[in-house]
Formats: structure tokens, sequence, C-alpha cells
């Protein structure tokens, strides 16, 4: 992944503040209050559907060798949400003349937009094979998103990633940890897990998965960890766990 990206936050979930207080005992004697009866088999409530609200400013990518992206140049638009593989739009939002966005995702996703075992297809750049990840609530189905961009004057998948590359070493190559956000829908709770190693290039190449999804959206991230220098042995990783926050967000595909 050559192209560099975005700075943007994401925020997921909300925080809640709950203030207790209590009085004095008395002589009195404590009387218990009125119990509420729950009929017999009556369902657990259904969990909430969990919202993720995105927001930033879309950048152009920095060039080959260069340190500093190009602010946005094409003008008021929209950012979509899109199923990636039904190519279905869930939300959009308005885009500013200069970038700027927020987008809010709360809405449900229908049954039959979503699939099995979609976070398996995150790990076949590497290892084509691919892998199947266990899940706890086999049942459970999802999707993966992407946000699109467009203007009058630009049409773009965006991408939200970081990249750091550490100073090689007399003894060791340069090091490269690249991280790629991904959002997710599951129409249910459910922990994703999964270990196995393939060869890629000749390099060992370690996968690993460890996520909880909630129902509703979800914040993933893929971190690839590996010698940054062509050619150079050592083994990488890749691993995907929750997270959220990634800071740069760019366009990265034309779609026209």
């Amino acid at each position: 992944m050559n192209r560099l990206v975005l700075i943007g936050s994401l925020l997921l979930g909300t925080a809640m503040l709950t203030a207790c207080s209590g009085g004095g005992i008395t002589d009195t004697a404590l009387k218990p209050g009125p119990v509420t009866p729950v009929p017999s088999g009556e369902p657990p409530a259904e969990p909430k559907l969990a919202s993720l609200s995105i927001s930033g400013s879309v950048v152009i990518p920095r060039a080959p060798n260069t340190s500093k992206d190009t602010p946005w140049n094409g003008g008021a638009g929209q950012i979509t949400a899109i199923l990636a593989v039904t190519k279905t739009e869930v939300l959009s939002t308005a885009l500013s003349a200069t970038g700027a966005f927020a987008l809010n995702l709360n809405e449900t996703v229908d049954d039959s937009k979503l699939g099995a075992d979609s976070l398996a297809l995150l790990f076949k750049s590497y290892c084509p094979a691919g892998f199947k990840l266990t899940a706890s609530n086999p049942g459970a189905r999802d999707a993966l998103a992407y946000l699109e961009v467009k203007s009058a004057s630009i049409n773009e998948q965006l991408l939200n990633a970081n990249s750091v590359i550490t100073l090689a070493t007399a003894s060791a190559p340069a090091l490269q940890v690249l991280k790629v956000g991904f959002i997710t829908y599951s129409n249910a709770a459910n922990t994703i897990t999964g270990n196995q190693s393939c060869l890629f290039e000749n390099k060992t190449i370690a996968e690993s998965a460890d996520v909880s999804l909630v129902k509703g959206w979800n914040s993933l991230v893929l971190t690839f960890t590996g010698p940054a220098l062509s050619g150079a042995s050592g083994e990488n990783t890749i691993t995907l766990s929750n997270g959220a926050s990634l800071d740069r967000w760019a366009t990265y595909v034309r779609l026209n």
C-alpha cells in the first residue's frame, strides 16, 4: 500500500455516568419495595444497536518519498458509507468545501445484505487462500463497509490508515507498522478469533484475529508489522483487533 492518507477521528460509543445517593438508617424496620413480576418465557431484551460516529477532514495522499499530504481541493460534496459486497449505500452526510465531514452510522442493516465470515477477506492480500475464523455466534452475519467521497470533480474511496517506519540498524532492517481501519456491521454480538501462518514471497506471515463485535456498527484495525525493505528476511505479522481513532483518512482509489 503506497498511498497514504486523511486526518479524522472515530468516536465509538457513549459514556454514561450514574450518580447514587442514600439516606440514613432509622429505627423503623426496612420493608422491601414492590417487585415487578417477569412473565415466564419472556425473551430477554434485545441489545441496543451500537452506533459509530466518524468525523474528520479528507486529504489527498502524499506522493511517494514526501512527508506531507495535500489539503482537500475537490470542493463541497458528499461522504457515503457503502457495504463492500453488495455495494449498498447505507448512510451519507455532507462534505464541506474544505473537506470536513461528520457521519453517524446508526441504521439497522437488513440481514439480506450481510454475510458470514466476511472478516476473513481482510487477510487474503498476504495469504490468498485465506483462513476460516472461529465465531462464538456462528449464526451471526456481518458486512464490511467503506466510505466514498464524491464532489463535482472527485469520486473516490477513502482509506483510513497510519504507517510508521522505524530507522534501520546495522543488525536489522527498517521495521514497518501499517494500521488500516475498517468499519463493519454485525446483526448480533459475536467474538471472532483465529490464527494461522503462511508463506508470502518467501516470507513467513503470521496472521491472527481477536475481535469482539457488538450488534450494530463496529470499528476494527488491521495491523501489519514486518521488515520494510524489499527482500528483507524476518517474520511478518498481521493482526485484526478492535480499535478506533486512526488519525489519517485520504482518497486512494479512483472510481470513475
